[in-house]
């Protein structure tokens, strides 16, 4: 039995041998890298390059994937100048040009700008407007833009953003404007702290001094002054309103407002009202008057004044609604339904029922993609009721989206 232990301790002090060589191995190692160092710190000091930039000044951010921090310019017309936040000389902007966060845009006398953002929103400046980015920021879902408007007109066209961190503000003199995805145009006027807003559709609210105000009525004009809301539930805008938002998207002048003071009498009273685009005249607003539509459209509005003067409301609707039909776009008779509507709200009873039935009808049809459907629907509402302002809307809208459906 003890020769066996012997026999056991001694080949355990041959497996020990080679690991205590290596540890006193790495002692020594370790000893002359200590005596290194100790010499290191009593010799001369080492000299040191003076920092180019103070201490603790954060290292610039590196640019990530996916990350968008400019808005490009879609396309413009005129002299737009902006500011960069270095204070170097104003430029120029131009087709493909870009502004990014800070930057501050002057919209001279006549021109305007549309930007494009990398998710296809679209957003315009015109009517001399000086507005400036406050924040414009891009990643993955993530949708960060911030507008300060201090004067003039911006319109939007813009989609949704779903993520917790997105954001679409404008700030427009006492009022907050958040939006989603909207059809709208805002309008300041700094001087009166007036803030027009046409709202055509899509999600928007409103804060001012007072409260936050969801716009849910399509095709509304609502007014603030100095922070206050002075239209109630806001006033439903005319044909004009809905054809300058999209002449503007196509990249024309916006027609005058004149004609809707002028009775519809021959076709050159018409077209005096009305702007020259380059050599030709507007043909959306004098869509449909020819020689014979024009004198029966305005023969039909006469009639309907004569019905009205002899106390005869039913006629005088029949005869609007006709004058309407034949001329959309000629407000005379519009306003005088809406003037007869106010005082016999009884006439229009089962009319706007059966039209409320077809509008409906058409919402559903599009939210079943079934396009087709939703046009017969809406074209059925303005048969029913040729002053349906939202029927009129999405169908211009639908045709838009769908122009085999024309």
């Amino acid at each position: 039995m003890r020769s066996h232990l012997l026999l056991i301790s001694a080949a355990l002090g041959l497996l020990a041998a080679p690991l205590l060589a290596q540890t006193s191995k790495g002692k020594k190692t370790l000893k002359k890298k200590a005596v290194a160092t100790a010499s290191q710190k009593s010799g001369p000091a080492i000299p040191t390059a003076t920092p180019t930039q103070p201490p603790f000044q954060p290292m610039a951010e590196p640019t990530r994937e996916g990350v968008v921090t400019e808005a490009k310019v879609f396309n413009l017309d005129g002299t737009i100048m902006v500011q960069h936040t270095d204070q170097s000389a104003p430029t120029a902007l131009q087709t493909g040009s870009t502004v990014e966060k800070g930057d501050e845009i002057t919209v001279h006398d006549g021109a305007w700008v549309i930007f494009k953002t990398r998710n296809g929103d679209y957003i315009g400046l015109a009517n001399e407007a000086l507005a400036s980015f406050e924040e414009y920021y891009f990643e993955g879902p993530d949708r960060q833009i911030r507008i300060v408007l201090r004067q003039g007109s911006l319109y939007l066209k813009t989609g949704n953003a779903d993520s917790r961190q997105s954001f679409f503000e404008v700030q427009a003199g006492s009022q907050v404007v958040s939006i989603g995805d909207v059809e709208a145009k805002l309008d300041l006027d700094p001087g009166t702290g007036r803030l027009t807003v046409q709202y055509f559709n899509g999600k928007m609210r409103v804060i001012d001094t007072e409260s936050e105000k969801k716009i849910t009525a399509e095709a509304t004009e609502n007014i603030w002054e100095n922070g206050k809301m002075i239209t109630g539930e806001g006033s439903t805008m005319d044909e004009m309103a809905f054809l300058n938002f999209n002449r503007f998207w196509d990249f024309k002048d916006p027609l005058v407002d004149a004609s809707r003071d002028i009775l519809l009498g021959t076709g050159d009273a018409l077209r005096q009202s009305v702007p020259v685009v380059g050599s030709e005249v507007d043909q959306k607003l004098t869509e449909g008057f020819g020689s014979a539509h024009e004198k029966e459209a305005h023969s039909l509005y006469k009639q309907g004044l004569a019905a009205l003067k002899k106390n005869d409301p039913s006629a005088a609707k029949y005869c609007f609604e006709q004058s309407l039909a034949l001329a959309p776009n000629f407000p005379r008779p519009k306003a005088a339904l809406e003037g007869l509507r106010s005082k016999n709200p009884e006439l229009f009873a089962d009319q706007d029922k059966n039209a409320k039935v077809a509008y409906e009808d058409g919402e559903r049809a599009y939210q079943k993609k079934d396009y087709a459907g939703a046009k017969r629907s809406w074209e059925k509402t303005l048969n029913i009721l040729p002053s349906h302002t939202k029927a009129r809307l999405r169908l211009d809208k639908l045709r838009t989206e769908h122009p085999e459906l024309k």
